[in-house]
């Protein structure tokens, strides 16, 4: 639905020559400099009061990535500037990795009442499904799961 009732809001933006990504409800603007991404937030502000929405103020801030140590967090996965400029690093957010964990934890709860067989497919189905949507993600995740 979200994608729907959103269609004006990112035909907005494609009149104005900004980039949005945007899936359902989350979003980014990618802007050259801080002053655009000033007036972006307010015209974010203007066409979603049109539609009667208003942005979550903790969610919504403009981060400079040329900045060492900045990150955001979308969709999941965190983005990281490092101290190499030209590298942004990509991982799963916290709660994302939690997430992971604590399923698998319910998996293979010893008195969960199922067979080895069982818990051994829904941990290979659950482990499949988010190397599958991490697969993008640093390498070195991957050895954090396995340990």
């Amino acid at each position: 639905m979200a994608n729907i009732y959103l269609d004006e809001f990112d035909r907005c933006f494609a009149n104005n020559a900004k980039e949005l990504v945007r899936y359902a409800d989350d979003g980014l603007i990618l802007c050259k400099d801080e002053e655009e991404a000033e007036e972006c937030l307010e015209l974010i502000k203007v066409e979603l009061k049109k539609l009667k929405l208003e942005i979550h103020p903790e969610k919504s801030k403009i981060i400079d990535m040329n900045k060492e140590g900045a990150e955001f967090e979308f969709l999941g996965y965190k983005f990281h500037r490092g101290k190499k400029r030209t590298i942004i690093s990509r991982y799963p957010a916290n709660k994302s990795f939690k997430k992971m964990q604590d399923r698998i934890r319910t998996i293979t709860k010893r008195q969960n009442g199922v067979s080895i067989g069982k818990v051994i497919t829904d941990t290979n189905k659950t482990m499949k499904g988010w190397y599958e949507y991490f697969k993008h993600c640093n390498k070195f995740i991957f050895e954090k799961v396995a340990g």
